[in-house]
Parts: structure tokens; sequence; C-alpha cells
């Protein structure tokens, strides 16, 4: 067999391999070692079952070539995060996409991340992609497949594959799994009942009458709060969202005096004086309490704020004022998004009708 011109590669053959026997090697490099001298840099581009298969893939090469040394997904994320470091101030958000990359790593018992970048498919970033959407809630897989679009754009930009795989990849979430909900008239009784016994517990209620979001409420200032009138003023997301006022539920009227006690400061903080974020709020507040009161793990902080404009509308409130409370222009993204009712409360309203 003629042997390869130079400058375009080789191909060699397993001797003892039963599949992807044939490794294709671009040109090798040369890197300074320790000491000053030459060493030796070979860059494997793969392993394919057929010479013909080898081939194709240094034609590629050839095409476009991928100068840097295999690497695997992993050190491309850890080479991506340490750009993002530099770029992202807010470090909740550092944190936030740390804590999505880990659900990466379990994933094929931790075998994805070990990879060479290059070689994976579109097809099986898909199953990737699926299998975060199949095993967390909507947001959460979405920050993973955030830092997983990252990390492979980052690879393309510095050469590392032939093309960014992860622009292939849609995602389609069914409604049920995607849609936040109230808690339910029984897991609203637990909460009420047990609340005083779970650290974060107060905070967990104090949502529920509230109606922040988690943002906007670890966001407050003990300012914010009239101790006279009892009225929170706060809100950030929106125009109509922002400097809303919430009227304290006689309920909460003691949780947040306490809270206000300490002094100047953020309205609720952790045990340092210390604002939180709303990361650490969920990890550190929401889990641990809503895990000790044996409530289910899809009730967010969110949900809360379904619970909020829920219970009020069952109580008959007005439309406006519930619109006002819950910070939107318009009662019908109110009722629409925000409204759960559940049997017992359409039940109680069936029952008022003569």
């Amino acid at each position: 067999m003629a042997k390869r011109e130079n400058g375009s590669g080789s191909i060699v053959r397993r001797r003892y391999a039963h599949r992807t026997a044939y490794v294709a090697y671009a040109p090798a490099t040369y890197i300074l070692n320790e000491s000053g001298k030459p060493r030796r840099v070979y860059n494997n581009l793969g392993s394919y079952n057929t010479r013909a298969e080898a081939r194709e893939a240094l034609r590629r090469w050839a095409k476009n070539p991928v100068t840097a040394a295999p690497v695997t997904v992993q050190q491309v994320y850890e080479y991506w995060y340490k750009t993002a470091e530099l770029t992202i101030e807010n470090k909740g958000t550092l944190r936030s996409y740390e804590t999505a990359w880990n659900r990466v790593k379990k994933l094929q018992d931790g075998t994805f991340v070990r990879r060479m970048i290059r070689d994976v498919s579109a097809g099986e970033l898909r199953e990737i992609v699926a299998d975060l959407y199949a095993q967390y809630a909507k947001h959460t897989a979405s920050l993973s497949r955030f830092a997983l679009s990252a990390t492979f754009k980052c690879a393309y930009e510095n050469n590392y594959v032939e093309r960014d795989n992860m622009q292939f990849i849609s995602v389609h979430v069914k409604d049920d799994q995607s849609k936040n909900r109230a808690f339910t008239n029984e897991e609203f009784r637990t909460l009420k009942e047990h609340w005083a016994e779970v650290p974060g517990g107060d905070a967990m209620l104090a949502f529920c009458y509230l109606g922040f979001r988690v943002t906007a409420f670890c966001a407050l200032n003990v300012e914010d709060y009239d101790p006279v009138q009892h009225i929170i003023r706060g809100g950030i997301k929106t125009a109509a969202g922002k400097g809303r006022i919430v009227p304290v539920h006689p309920d909460i009227i003691p949780i947040v005096d306490r809270w206000a006690a300490a002094g100047p400061g953020p309205l609720y903080r952790n045990k340092k004086g210390k604002r939180y974020t709303a990361q650490l709020f969920r990890l550190q507040v929401w889990g641990p309490a809503r895990e000790a009161l044996g409530l289910p793990d899809d009730l967010t902080p969110h949900c809360a704020r379904h619970t909020f404009a829920t219970r009020l509308a069952a109580a008959g409130a007005r439309p406006e004022d519930i619109k006002r409370m819950i910070g939107h222009t318009n009662y019908k993204t109110t009722s629409d998004i925000y409204i759960n009712q559940d049997v017992e409360t359409l039940r109680a309203a069936i029952d008022l009708v003569d």
C-alpha cells in the first residue's frame, strides 16, 4: 500500500483489536518539556471500525485542523469556567454553573465527561440532554444544558472540535413537566402546623404569605418593612413588580418582626448576618426545610408564589388586588399562570352556587 504523503497524518491498525482497530493520527507536533528539550506529541483523532472511516477522519482534519492536543469534555469545561470567572461578577451565578455541571458529571456513571470531546457526536449529546430533562425539573436541567452549550462552544472556538454539536440540540418539554404548582391544602396544613420545628420553616411560611420571587425576597432590607402598618415594599423584576406594597398577614407578623429586630441590613439573613443569594437560599434554607417537613421534592420557592396567588383567589380577593400584590400589570397573567385551584378549592366554589 502506498504511503500517505507527508503532513497528511497516518493510520495505524491495532493488531489485536476486534473493533475500532484503526487509529487515525494527525501529524505529530513538538513541545518543550520541563528541561527545555523537545517532546513529540501525537494527535490521536480517534479509533474507527474500518480504514475508510479513519481515512475520512484525516480528510476532515485536513479541511479543518484540530491543532490542540486531545482534551476531554471535563478539561474543556474547566477551561471555560476559568474564563467565566473573569467575566461574570456574580459569584452566585458561578456557583449555579458549578452545581449544574456536577449534574452533568454524574451522567453515564461519570464516563461522559472523561471522553475526548471531539468523539462526542450530536446524537450522543441529544441523549445526554434528554437524560438531564428526564431526571431534573425544567429550570434545573436548563442550567446544566447551558453549561454543556458553553463547553462545546468553547471547544469549537479553540479548535478542539470540528463543529459545535450542541447547536443542533433542541428540547421539547411537556407542559406538565415544567409547570410550577401551588401547595395542596394538605401540604399547606403540614407547613402551618410544623414550620416552627425546623430551621428555615419560618421563611417557607412567609413565602406563602408574601408572594415574592426568591431573588426579590433575598434582596429585601429591614427598612423595606413598616412595623407600624405591617407592610413590605419590594420587588425587582418588572416595572409593576418593583416597589409594590404587600401587607403582612397576621400569621407571619411575629416572624417578620423577629427578622427586623436584628437591626439594619438584610431582612432575612444567615447566622453571620449576611444576605443570601437566591441559589444559596434554595440550597441552604428551602431545600433542607422542605425535606425536614417531609414535603415533596417538586415544591420550590416559586411554588409558594403560586400558593400566595391561589389562596388569595380562593378567599375571594379582588383580581386587581391580587394583580398588584403579585406584581403583574395584567390579571390574565396572574390567573393563567399563578392561580392553580386544587380539587378541594374548586368543590368549595361549586358549593357556593345555589
